[in-house]
Parts: C-alpha cells; structure tokens; sequence
C-alpha cells in the first residue's frame, strides 16, 4: 500500500503485533511456561510503541521490537516456532 501511495502526501505505516494480553484475546493464558507468559506484551506497551513508531516515522514496526527475529525466523523455517511452541506447551484451543 505505502508503495502505491508513493508521492501522494500519505505514508503508510504498518504495525506487525505479536501475543497481546487483552480482555477479548486473553493470550497470557494459553501458555503453561511462566517465561512464554512473560513473553505477551500488555496493550498500553503496543500503543505506546506504535506512536513512538508514528513519531520516528517508522514505515514497519514489530510490537513488541523483539518479536521482529521470530518474524525472521518463521520467514526461514516456517515450521519451527510451531514446533517449538508444541514442545514448550502452548494450549491448544478447547472446542
């Protein structure tokens, strides 16, 4: 989109957000592992980080900024943070 809109005036930024704790989407809780919990970002963090991102002008940002090697990652090997999130004990969904 910000390439197609390339010299109008507007710019495009796009916010990449990982595991976010909110009251819709409790993520916290999927996880066993006290450190994959510590790993779920709060809301105020994300809206913070994305004005910050806003006033830097930042085109791309991942929220949090550390999640951007697990993009780089599952961009490599697709199938690895998968694995790896079966074997630390992420709770799959009760239907």
């Amino acid at each position: 989109m910000g390439v197609e809109l390339a010299g109008s005036g507007i710019t495009v930024h796009t916010v990449i957000p990982g595991f976010i704790d909110t009251p819709g989407f409790p993520n916290r809780a999927r996880f066993r592992s006290r450190l994959l919990q510590g790993l779920v970002a709060d809301p105020e963090l994300v809206a913070d980080q994305v004005v910050r991102g806003i006033e830097r002008n930042r085109l791309e940002q991942f929220v949090p900024r550390w999640y951007r090697p697990a993009a780089i990652v599952q961009a490599a090997a697709p199938g690895l943070l998968a694995r790896a999130a079966r074997a630390s004990g992420v709770r799959r969904k009760q239907k």
